[in-house]
């Protein structure tokens, strides 16, 4: 079965880094400072282990049909800062993550904690392509009715063209073309796709092993009973203009910044 396949796969990976961050402590192989760098990279990666089963069994709830979801004013500054800051600690030497979003983009309708979840899938995800440069989260009103969320890999980090279709729909085809050079299955991908489309929103992809990898989640304003966007309690900070191209999203024929 594929699947099962991908979540050994997907399990397999910080079992393994645990396994061999801890017999190097025992083995009195570090000393100092270094023995609590180990701990603490432990400490992560079982974290993040923990998540990655969370996220199965989620999955297998919401394929049951015993997903639940809870649709509110969601600030996407407080999300996406909460997701850079879980997620920095992963990141390889050399590769940072960069908030792009600031204030002044409009609340969306969504469950703040699941599309936490969903971008840290992403962002996840695009960490295991990057080996250098950053990974840039941003965010615009792509319409009168949808804000987009970018999660952007640098340059030369994307994989086969002929990947992409699959990637939220099967992770055998990706496990075959990325897995075994990158330590990646896609397993989640799937998954993200179904809670981004349960809260009333979609997601793209575009990627090339020259021009990186790039998602496009797209999601419905809030808007308030009166019909009106206005945020009682709104983020200080103004928004800094994208540099992506604008207006592609809302048609559905997104190709990526870079395209």
């Amino acid at each position: 079965d594929a699947y099962f396949s991908a979540v050994m796969h997907e399990l397999r990976i910080p079992l393994n880094e645990i396994a061999r961050l801890t017999t190097s402590v025992l083995d009195e192989e570090v000393q100092g400072q270094s023995v609590d760098d180990y701990l603490r990279a432990v400490q992560e990666t079982g974290l993040r282990l923990a998540q990655q089963v969370r996220d199965v069994g989620d999955a297998a709830d919401f394929d049951q049909g015993k997903g639940h979801l809870k649709l509110d004013r969601t600030r996407i500054p407080e999300v996406v800062a909460h997701v850079r800051a879980v997620m920095e600690p992963f990141t390889r030497k050399g590769v940072e993550i960069e908030n792009l979003v600031r204030g002044a983009i409009l609340c969306v309708k969504a469950d703040s904690s699941r599309l936490q979840q969903c971008l840290m899938n992403l962002v996840g995800f695009t960490m295991g392509l990057v080996s250098r440069g950053s990974i840039k989260i941003s965010a615009e009103q792509a319409s009168d009715k949808t804000i987009c969320i970018y999660v952007c890999g640098g340059q030369g980090s994307g994989i086969a063209q002929s990947a992409v279709g699959s990637l939220f729909v099967s992770p055998r085809t990706l496990s075959q073309d990325v897995a075994q050079r990158r330590g990646l299955s896609g397993m989640c991908l799937p998954f993200v796709k179904t809670l981004v489309e349960a809260q009333g929103g979609t997601i793209l992809a575009s990627s090339s092993l020259s021009a990186g990898t790039e998602f496009a989640v797209t999601l419905p304003i809030f808007f308030n009973a009166d019909g009106t966007t206005h945020d009682s309690n709104p983020p200080p900070v103004p928004t800094p203009k994208p540099q992506y191209l604008r207006g592609t999203v809302a048609s559905g024929s997104w190709n990526g910044r870079n395209a």
